[in-house]
């Protein structure tokens, strides 16, 4: 009888929690499918950060700092992102090893959809940097979450992200990824 009983409260606690769930009726399959590749533009735009302050790029490589299509003027900023996350990782490596790897996750996506051509995505970034150089009871690394929006617009059948904003306290310390 107990083991019908717990069954049966498990079963309810999950129709509840399903029944929860918000549900986006007015998205389209093909948006969803739009969401899915722009969420996957923006988590390798994160990795890419991260990865650049974790390892040194390829020699000429003209990619600039991430393999996911970009504006013009997103370009140029990007760019000089680059060199200083590059200058950045140089000097964490000279000061006490710098970091090995990362790990980037996404959460609490929200998507705005602005005609067939301009989307708004709102995500917070959970990077974790994993240390060179660990002491037996230091830490194996650091951690920080992070707000973003990302514009993209679609160009010749093609998305691409023409903004992106971390949502950084102006004169506030940043995490080593935005030097």
């Amino acid at each position: 009888m107990r083991v019908l009983s717990s069954g049966l409260t498990v079963l309810i606690m999950g129709v509840v929690c399903v029944s929860s769930m918000p549900v986006r009726a007015s998205v389209t399959p093909q948006a969803m499918a739009v969401e899915g590749e722009l969420l996957e533009f923006a988590w390798t735009y994160l990795k890419d950060r991260a990865a650049r302050l974790t390892s040194r790029p390829a020699h000429g490589d003209r990619r600039g700092l991430t393999r996911v299509p970009v504006g013009a003027a997103l370009r140029e900023r990007l760019a000089a992102d680059a060199a200083a996350i590059d200058r950045r990782r140089e000097r964490l490596r000279a000061v006490n090893g710098g970091h090995r790897g990362s790990r980037v996750t996404v959460r609490d996506t929200k998507f705005r959809h602005e005609g067939d051509t301009v989307v708004t995505l709102y995500l917070t970034e959970v990077t974790e940097l994993f240390f060179s150089r660990t002491g037996t009871s230091g830490p194996p690394g650091e951690a920080y979450g992070l707000n973003h929006r990302f514009a993209f617009h679609k160009a010749g059948g093609s998305w691409l992200i023409a903004e992106t904003e971390p949502g950084l306290t102006p004169g506030g310390l940043a995490p080593d990824t935005y030097p």
